[in-house]
């Protein structure tokens, strides 16, 4: 039984003492001590090399001089998704209509954008959520359970399902950060004790029926939209912001860069640790709560499709998977082109083998390809 493996594969790692030491004071102070003995060496002084010119100390940086370390990472999903759309074109002829493709490709690249976020920023601090099916799909259950097609009843089950995920996300971060297990091993154990909960929940078939109000977020049109393009729109701000300016953002890269010296710079690694888990559960409560509102039900492994996807949306974007680097826009480059691929290659022949063969191609070239040079 899956809750049972994931109990026992917790307790196993417990038992034979997987808990990563914490860094002792000792051992600070002997850094710092080796530090401080060794000899200074003083390098050239400004008048050996030349104070640099005054004109050149006034002459303003262009923004692209500025950026161009984040936009090498950044710009390339946004310009293989610029082929994708013009193979996807070709394809289908004079039956491709732009706009309408558009409208879809926002509208179902929103999942994964909004998934891309909670993985972006673990794996930012250096850490994986391998239990992102599972937290997609309980939460659905639970609102197409106690909702059953009430907006009434929604009014309390979508805030209990969000709390559900980020519960979720706190029992994952308690388990790395609090007893040091594996990031891998502890959400693989949480993933398969989600799975069985999700069974003994339903049954193995779908339950009830989601409230009229996420058929309308997902079906209707506001402005001549989809309200989750809008909503994705809205989503996209916040999710720079969260991920790249402001203090919590700071605290995750340097985390993920090296907790050793995080540490020594004040940053609280457990809460940091925590924190990203928490918004990668909340992440994927959302898309489960959307997913159901597109299929008007939630269905028992109705999240599996979407743990490669959440991983391969992050890595395309330019975020390294070694952690200490990421950008929110990269990844929704990452996520429309995931969803680009799948949308062109669902309209060939080719069978599915080939498929993932071209999907796993891609995200090995990413890897290399967006590499830091000093990797």
């Amino acid at each position: 039984m899956p809750i049972v493996e994931g109990a026992i594969l917790l307790f196993a790692v417990l038992a034979l003492g997987t808990r990563t030491e914490l860094l002792t004071l000792a051992s600070v102070r002997g850094y710092w001590s080796a530090r401080a003995a060794r000899p200074v060496r003083s390098g050239p002084t400004a008048a050996q090399i030349g104070a640099p010119a005054e004109a050149d100390r006034q002459r303003p940086v262009g923004w692209l001089v500025r950026n161009g370390h984040t936009l090498r990472f950044v710009l390339p999903a946004f310009a293989i998704l610029i082929v994708v759309l013009g193979i996807t074109a070709a394809i289908n002829g004079g039956n491709f209509k732009f706009g309408s493709y558009l409208v879809s490709l926002l509208t179902f690249g929103s999942f994964l954008a909004i998934l891309g976020l909670g993985q972006g920023a673990v794996v930012t601090a250096g850490g994986l959520d391998l239990s992102v099916p599972w937290a997609i799909t309980f939460p659905a259950i639970v609102v197409t359970t106690y909702a059953n097609g009430s907006d009434s009843a929604a009014t309390w089950a979508i805030p209990l399902a969000l709390c559900i995920g980020a519960g979720i996300g706190f029992f994952n971060g308690t388990l790395v950060a609090g007893l040091g297990i594996s990031p891998i091993i502890a959400t693989l154990a949480t993933g398969s004790m989600l799975e069985g909960i999700a069974l003994v929940f339903s049954h193995g078939a779908p339950i009830g029926n989601a409230p009229p109000v996420l058929l309308w977020f997902l079906n209707s049109r506001l402005g001549g939209l989809p309200p989750a393009v809008w909503f994705l729109a809205l989503f996209v701000v916040i999710g720079t912001l969260v991920l790249n300016h402001s203090g919590f953002a700071r605290r995750v890269r340097a985390v993920g860069n090296s907790e050793w010296v995080a540490r020594l710079s004040g940053v609280h690694i457990r809460a940091v640790t925590i924190s990203v888990y928490v918004l990668s559960g909340l992440c994927s409560a959302i898309v489960g709560l959307m997913l159901a509102g597109f299929a008007d039900q939630a269905y028992y492994d109705m999240g599996k499709p979407y743990l490669l996807a959440s991983i391969a949306v992050v890595v395309l974007g330019g975020t390294r998977i070694t952690g200490g680097r990421s950008h929110y826009i990269g990844i929704l480059g990452g996520a429309l082109l995931f969803t680009a691929m799948g949308s062109m290659l669902q309209t060939t022949s080719l069978p599915e083998a080939v498929r993932s063969i071209i999907y796993g191609t891609v995200l090995l070239l990413a890897v290399i390809l967006l590499r830091d040079q000093a990797e």
